[in-house]
C-alpha cells in the first residue's frame, strides 16, 4: 500500500514538473533594449503594482490559460492621446507579440478612420473613401456626440457613402474574416451598413444591442470596405464610431486608440466607451493620459484625479475582470519652459493605483525626469514641439513598454513555479 502511494505521489511530482517545464519553456523572451541613451532610467523600466490587491491577476490568468491552450486570445486595449493615435508606440509594442514562437497576432484589432473625421490615420493603415463624411471630437467641448474609445465620430447624410480599411502596412500581415462596425444600431434614423469584399457582399450576422454589428467572413480577405444600406424609409444618416478588424487565428490583439489632444475629461464626455469596453472584452487595459491635462499653467492635480477615477471606475464596471495599467505623462515642455504639471499629474497616477487597485508603468522617470525632453531631442527622439516624440522615439517606448510587461509576468511564471 505504501508502496502504491509513493509510486503516485512521484507520478504526480513528475507531471506537475512536466507541465511546469512545458509552460516556462513557451514563455516570451524579454527583448533586450540596447542602453545606448545616458539620460533613459532603465532601472525604473518596470510594472509597479500596489502591495496589496491583484492589480495585474486577471492579465497574468489569460497568459497562463494561452500559453496552456485553455483560451485562443488575449485581449489588450490601448486608449489615450496623440501620442497613441500615430500608432507608432502601440504598434512596436503589436510587433514584439507578432514574433514571439508562441504568440502571433489574432487580427488589427480597432481602428478608426481618422481622415474621414479630418484628422489623421495612423501610419500603419490606410483609409480611402467616397461621399461627404464630416467628423467631431470629444475634445470640442462645445459640440456632443456619440464617441466612443477613439474620441472622434465620422458622420454622413450620403447613403452612397462608403470606406475602405487596409491595415497591411508597416510590415504586418493581417488576414480578416470577422469585422465589427461600431455605431448606434438602436438609431432607426440611420442606416444600416453592408461589407464588401473581392468575394461577397454581406449584411451583418449579429445586430448587438450595445452598439455594434458583427460580420463573419467566408474567406479571408486583407482589407474591407463598409458602404451604407438604406433598407427602410426614414433612414437618413450614419454616425460611425469605430471598426474591429479580427480573425480566426490564436494570438493577441493589441487594440489601440487615440486622439489629438484627449485628455480624461474628453472621455468622461464620450457616451461610448462603456459600450465599447464591454464589447472588446479585454484582459488588459492600458490608459495613456495626462500630457494634455497637465498642458497648463493652472493645473489641478486633485480634480485631475477626481476625474481620472471616474473614469478608471466606469472602465473596471466595463471589464470588471481586465487588470488596468495607467502610464503617466512622459516629460515635454510648456511653452518652451520645463513643465512640473507632469510630475505632479504622474505623483496623482500613483495615487490612484493604490486607491484601485491599478498597475502603473513610469515613463515620466523612465525618459529621466524634468527636463528630459531637451535630451530626447538632442538624439532626434523627440520632435521640434518637444511635446511629441519622434517615430524613432514611440518606437523606444514600444520596446521599452513591452519590455516590462513581459518582464513581470515572467516573474510571475517563475514565482509560481517555485511555488509548487
Amino acid at each position: 500500500m505504501t508502496s502504491s502511494i509513493n509510486y503516485i505521489v512521484s507520478l504526480y511530482i513528475s507531471l506537475w514538473a512536466s507541465f511546469n517545464y512545458q509552460h516556462l519553456a513557451k514563455l516570451p523572451n524579454t527583448p533586450t533594449v540596447e542602453r545606448k541613451y545616458p539620460f533613459v532610467r532603465y532601472d525604473y523600466n518596470q510594472v509597479y503594482k500596489p502591495q496589496q490587491g491583484k492589480a495585474f491577476s486577471h492579465f497574468y490568468q489569460a497568459l497562463d490559460e494561452y500559453l496552456q491552450d485553455k483560451r485562443r486570445k488575449v485581449n489588450i486595449m490601448h486608449i489615450g492621446d496623440s501620442h497613441l493615435q500615430a500608432d507608432f508606440l502601440s504598434d512596436q509594442v503589436r510587433k514584439h507579440f507578432k514574433y514571439q514562437p508562441h504568440f502571433g497576432l489574432a487580427g488589427r484589432g480597432y481602428v478608426f478612420p481618422h481622415s474621414m473625421a479630418k484628422s489623421y490615420d495612423p501610419h500603419t493603415y490606410k483609409t480611402t473613401y467616397s461621399g461627404k463624411w464630416s467628423g467631431s471630437w470629444a475634445t470640442n467641448f462645445a459640440k456632443h456626440a456619440s464617441w466612443g474609445i477613439s474620441g472622434m465620430v465620422a458622420s454622413t447624410y450620403d447613403q452612397n457613402a462608403r470606406f475602405t480599411i487596409n491595415p497591411n502596412r508597416q510590415g504586418h500581415k493581417y488576414s480578416i474574416n470577422r469585422v465589427k462596425v461600431f455605431y448606434n444600431t438602436r438609431n432607426r434614423s440611420s442606416f444600416q451598413v453592408k461589407l464588401i469584399t473581392t468575394h461577397e457582399v454581406l449584411s451583418p450576422q449579429r445586430i448587438v444591442a450595445d452598439g455594434y454589428v458583427e460580420f463573419l467572413l467566408k474567406h479571408p480577405v486583407n482589407k474591407v470596405t463598409i458602404a451604407m444600406n438604406k433598407n427602410r424609409p426614414g433612414q437618413n444618416s450614419f454616425v460611425l464610431e469605430g471598426v474591429s478588424l479580427e480573425n480566426n487565428d490564436k494570438g493577441v490583439i493589441y487594440h489601440s486608440a487615440g486622439a489629438n489632444g484627449a485628455t480624461v475629461k474628453s472621455f468622461l464626455r464620450s457616451p461610448r466607451v462603456v459600450n465599447q469596453v464591454k464589447s472588446i472584452q479585454p484582459d488588459l487595459v492600458i490608459i495613456s493620459l495626462g500630457t494634455n491635462d497637465a498642458y497648463t499653467h493652472r493645473f489641478n492635480a486633485q480634480q485631475f484625479k477626481r476625474d481620472y477615477s471616474i473614469l478608471i471606475g466606469r472602465i473596471k464596471r466595463a471589464a470588471p475582470k481586465a487588470s488596468i495599467l495607467l502610464t503617466t505623462p512622459g516629460d515635454c515642455l510648456y511653452r518652451g519652459r520645463k513643465n512640473y504639471s507632469n510630475n505632479y499629474a504622474a505623483r496623482k497616477i500613483f495615487e490612484l493605483a493604490e486607491e484601485m487597485d491599478c498597475a502603473v508603468w513610469d515613463i515620466y522617470t523612465i525618459m529621466g525626469g524634468l527636463g528630459s525632453i531637451k535630451k530626447w531631442g538632442r538624439y532626434k527622439l523627440s520632435s521640434r514641439d518637444y511635446i511629441h516624440l519622434s517615430g524613432k522615439g514611440y518606437r523606444l517606448q514600444g520596446d521599452l513598454l513591452y519590455q516590462a510587461l513581459i518582464q513581470d509576468y515572467r516573474m510571475h511564471a517563475l514565482k509560481m513555479v517555485d511555488m509548487n
